[in-house]
Parts: C-alpha cells; structure tokens; sequence
C-alpha cells in the first residue's frame, strides 16, 4: 500500500532508554600488571582519523557548460549530509542504544519523511513513502557491560565494548576465563581448549569491517561459552558488523584501544605467574516485533517516447552517524532529484528513484520489498543504478604504534578508491565507467568487474543490469564514520558522475544495456 505525506506523521513510540554500562565490580584506578588503562570511549560524532588541515581535498572538475548545474554543487550536498547525519545524532541523544537511522525506528522514519519532502521540492508530483512492516524481529541491545577480572585486582570495564547481532541475552551475569585464540582459524584452535572459555578473537579490518568477517563457527563448536572480538582500528570506537557472531552465544566487538589493552593483559598477567584473567559480560537483548519501515519512492518523467525506466537507489538507514554509510549516497540522490527534475530536455526513459529501507536489518530489506510493492513500477526497469558510499576520504596509515597494538590512519586528499562493477559487464556501460570516471576526476579501480556487493542484492530477480561503484573503509559501520571524514568535493564529483551516467544510459538503445549473450 502506498501511502504520502501521512507517514512523517505517524511514529513508532519511542520505548529507548539510554544504554548504561553496568559494571558488576569497581573500576580500577592503577595500572594493572604495570599497564597504563584505557582512556575510554572514543567521542561519538568526532573522527578518530587523523584529519589535517595543511592540504584540502582536490577541488571537483566541472566541466565546460556544467557549471548550471548548480543542484549538483558540493556545498549544497553538504548541507543534505548534515542534514542527514543530524537523524542519527539525534537519536542518540533521544537514549537510543543501538542508535542511528535504524529501520524499525523514528530515526529512521524521520529520515525518510525529509527526503519525501526534499523530493516534492524538487518539483516531483508522483512521491509516496511505501510502509512495510519488517517480517524479522529487530534485534536491539539495551544495556550491556564487558569487564576484565584478576584476582587481587579492580575490575576494568571496558567502555567500547558493543554486543554484536544475534548475540543472545545474558540470564544476570557470564563470567569465565578467558583464552585468546588469534584470528580463531582452525590453525590456531588446534591446540587450543576453549570449553567454558570466552575466546578473544583478533580482527585486522583491512580496509574495513566487511573485509574482516570471519567463520568462527568452529569457537562457538568447540564450546567457547562468549566470544570477543578485537577490532584493530585507532582510538577506542563502537562498531558494528555482521559476520562471526552466534545466536547461541554473545559476542561483542572491542575498540583499537580497549583491544590492545585486553591482550597486552592477558600476556602480562601469564608473564606475572598469575592465574588467567577473566572476563565478567552482561546484556539484555529486545526483539521488537511489527516493526516499521518505509521506502520513499519517487517518479522524474521521461519524454513518454519509452515505456521504460532505470531504477536510482539509495539505501537511507546507517549505523552510528552513518556519514558515509550512506548519507553520501543519500545526499547524491538527493541531489540528482533536483537535477533531473528541472532538467531539460528530458530523458527518453523515466528515472525511479528509491531511498531504500533496511540494508542493515534482517527482513527488512527495501529492494525486497519494491519489488513486491510496486510491480507496476519494476516491471518496466531495464536498469539499476545504486549510489552507496561514494566519498569518503581514503585513510593511509600513517604510524603504526605497535605498544598501543594498534596503526593511526590519515585521510588523503582524494577519496577512497571504489570498485565499479556491472553485473551483466556490457561493454558499453563499462565504457561509460571509464569515461564518467576521467571526466570528473573520480577514483575507481581500473578494472570494471561483475560484481555488485551493497544494496543490489535485492534487486537481483529483475533479471537486468546492476551497476555502481563502492568502497567499504576502516571506519566502515564504526562510530568514526563521521562528517568529518567526507570530501565535500567528492560529493560533487559523485553527484556530476552519476547525473552523466544516468542520462547516458536513460538515453541509450536498450541493447546496449543488456546485449544479448
């Protein structure tokens, strides 16, 4: 059922409470085992990169004649991303525990109202918000606590610990020895006894998050009663990821700092002769049902000499700030509805443009659910394009500090290069990547592959070509993933070189989008 402005009015009650560290013992106060503590969470909202001011980012290249294109300009993005990370911040600030533009929650839905509004000022008469109801119960955390035990010693708790989906709750508290195990290959379990034990895992992100997802199945097999896991990233952030976690036992993820410190004891304490240290967990876990979500769909008339249309795409809900997970590419779609729908002449096909719900949350997924919503809509795509973390500053390492277990990264003047790819890899649209790429300075790989990871997948059953381009950073699903790390110019270049490959496919014969094999 489609339904307009009546959704941005009609919220899911806010039931959140802010999420509190309960510590089942003191904090400690000295160094533990001669090792200076942790210095506690990272500040949410500010970056944990190092971000310089000696060089800005390389100006956007506008070409010849496209300076009109004033909807496209860096600065007006940037006024959407902020607008758009603002949902997140405030979300925190309402309690929320596992906070952002989550689907299934007012953060979420706020975000999606805004975007419906931004395309009515655009000028688009045929703009809906599609609720769904998310067929999945939504896993949300409440309050949690990771904290280390010795004997003869305060506790420490560790203040970056986030509990990972679909860890179960803890009946009270879980204490249990602890074991580290690496990176949890079989390798490494071999020799290994984990029964009763709460194995240590460590992850090197490289690049980022979704690079590092690991099977541990064989921890939780060999009988490990919790897991957690190490991320190796500067400061001391919150993450969030799917992969190597549970359902039958709980696992968080540790900040760079918080991770460091953790093993750096472990050691220090065997060196000692000390008995080996413990970890004590607690969590309690909701699982909401009946959630709500929505996609917010709008329509930009072609010529009428085609029944066809090309999908653009945008997932709108984040983790954490979100700023390029995916305000960016929120932002950029945004702003090619302005672009679009004051452009003329118009483009033979018409262009759809979602802002897609749940690409982070199970059973909720917003392509999934256009597909079965809009029949009338997708029946006539011949293409998608989807517009996912498009310009983040790329992050060099810049020191590794090995006694902080650890490596500091510096963002670049450039943005992170992003792997393009066309599913079906008609030559033409590869062509089109190559040349879009060039024009406008963007920085993709050279090689333009089939794959599509990101928020295609649920477009997949149309049967048509798939194409983007994307990165997955250090930051990646990280409370790091701020405004700060986002090149206003690269939201120009994103926005100039989606609104030239967009008209250059809505323009072209249909058998070069999808040549016949």
């Amino acid at each position: 059922m489609t339904r307009k402005k009546e959704l941005r009015w009609v919220r899911i009650a806010a039931t959140t409470t802010l999420a509190m560290v309960v510590s089942p013992v003191l904090f400690a106060q000295t160094p533990w085992f001669g090792l200076e503590l942790p210095a506690g969470l990272s500040t949410p909202h500010e970056p944990t990169i190092i971000i310089a001011t000696d060089a800005a980012p390389l100006p956007a290249i506008v070409p010849p004649g496209e300076e009109r294109f004033a909807d496209l300009e860096g600065d007006r993005l940037r006024r959407y991303l902020e607008t758009i990370v603002g949902f997140s911040v405030q979300s925190r600030a309402n309690g929320d525990a596992l906070w952002g533009r989550v689907a299934g929650t007012p953060a979420f839905l706020d975000t999606a109202a805004w975007v419906a509004e931004e395309f009515e000022k655009a000028g688009l008469d045929d703009v809906s918000l599609d609720e769904f109801v998310i067929s999945e119960p939504l896993w949300v955390p409440t309050t949690w606590a990771v904290t280390i035990l010795a004997d003869g010693e305060s506790g420490v708790v560790l203040e970056s610990a986030f509990p990972q989906r679909p860890s179960p709750a803890i009946d009270g508290v879980l204490t249990a020895p602890v074991i580290f195990v690496g990176t949890g290959s079989p390798a490494e379990l071999a020799n290994v006894d984990v029964r009763g034990a709460i194995a240590v895992v460590h992850k090197k992100p490289d690049p980022g998050l979704y690079h590092s997802r690991i099977d541990t199945s064989d921890v939780v097999a060999r009988g490990a009663v919790a897991m957690v896991h190490v991320i190796e990233l500067p400061g001391n952030m919150h993450s969030f990821d799917a992969g190597g976690c549970a359902a039958t036992i709980p696992c968080f993820h540790l900040g760079g700092e918080d991770g460091a410190f953790l093993e750096a004891a472990i050691g220090a304490a065997a060196d000692a002769g000390h008995a080996p240290l413990r970890i004590a967990l607690s969590l309690e876990v909701e699982r909401r049902t009946n959630t709500t979500a929505a996609n917010v769909v709008a329509v930009v008339p072609g010529t009428g000499r085609s029944t066809e249309n090309i999908i653009v795409n945008a997932h709108a809900d984040g983790w954490f700030d979100g700023a390029s997970d995916n305000g960016d590419g929120l932002a950029v779609l945004v702003s090619l509805a302005h672009h679009f729908a004051g452009r003329q002449p118009a483009l033979d096909r018409d262009l759809v443009l979602v802002a897609s719900a749940g690409h982070h949350t199970s059973g909720g997924n917003g392509a999934t659910a256009l597909l079965s919503q809009r029949p009338e809509l997708t029946a006539n795509t011949v293409l998608v394009v989807n517009i996912e973390h498009v310009a983040q500053l790329n992050m060099s390492t810049s020191l590794a500090r090995p006694e902080r277990g650890f490596r500091d990264l510096v963002a670049d003047v450039v943005e992170f290069p992003k792997s393009a790819g066309v599913s079906n890899r008609a030559p033409f649209l590869r062509e089109l990547f190559g040349k879009a790429a060039a024009r406008y300075g963007v920085n993709i790989y050279q090689q333009v592959g089939p794959g599509v990871p990101g928020d295609l997948g649920g477009y997949r059953p149309l049967g048509v070509p798939l194409i983007q381009f994307i990165y997955a950073s250090p930051v990646y699903h990280t409370t790091g993933d701020v405004l700060e790390t986002i090149s206003t110019p690269g939201l120009e270049r994103a926005a100039r070189f989606h609104a030239y490959l967009i008209k250059a496919a809505a323009d072209a014969p249909r058998e070069l989008l999808d040549p016949p094999s």
